[in-house]
């Protein structure tokens, strides 16, 4: 990922889709599309508009969080993913929730972006265990503890 691609599409200098990371192979086979994973115009405002609180390093975040976190099959009706992400290496642990999908043209979009607290983690991760959608495991031992942990 391109930092400086990236802020100047945050600012506004260039408001042409930035890739923001590459999907994995699990993702890939999910999704039906392999390549970078893009974010439009549209999306990031919808995302500033819902979810104010993100930085321009939590977007500097999603090549880690595509890399490192859990994904599991969406329900929607489009070909997408729901990827978790727990950073613990962060003075108070940090969760964030980044929805990919497919559009017709098979290029993979951000859909939405947003953090998430330790509760939603691991009700997602035991859901997604239990229903059988889960196709990446996260990266690092501590996160699956954690994500793993009752509540």
């Amino acid at each position: 990922m391109d930092d400086v691609l990236l802020s100047n599409f945050i600012l506004g200098i260039d408001r042409s889709d930035v890739p923001v990371g590459r999907a994995t192979s699990a993702m890939v086979g999910a999704l039906g599309a392999d390549g970078y994973v893009l974010l439009s115009d549209y999306a990031h405002t919808k995302i500033s508009f819902e979810h104010p609180e993100l930085t321009f390093a939590d977007y500097c975040r999603i090549p880690e969080i595509l890399r490192l976190g859990y994904a599991c099959k969406s329900a929607r009706t489009t070909p997408s993913v729901d990827v978790y992400y727990l950073d613990t290496y962060l003075p108070k642990p940090r969760g964030w929730h980044l929805a990919i999908k497919t559009t017709s043209k098979r290029e993979i979009y951000v859909a939405t972006f947003h953090l998430v607290n330790l509760k939603e983690l691991r009700r997602t991760y035991n859901r997604a265990i239990r229903t059988k959608t889960l196709i990446q495991e996260p990266k690092r031992e501590l996160a699956r503890r954690i994500s793993r942990r009752a509540s």
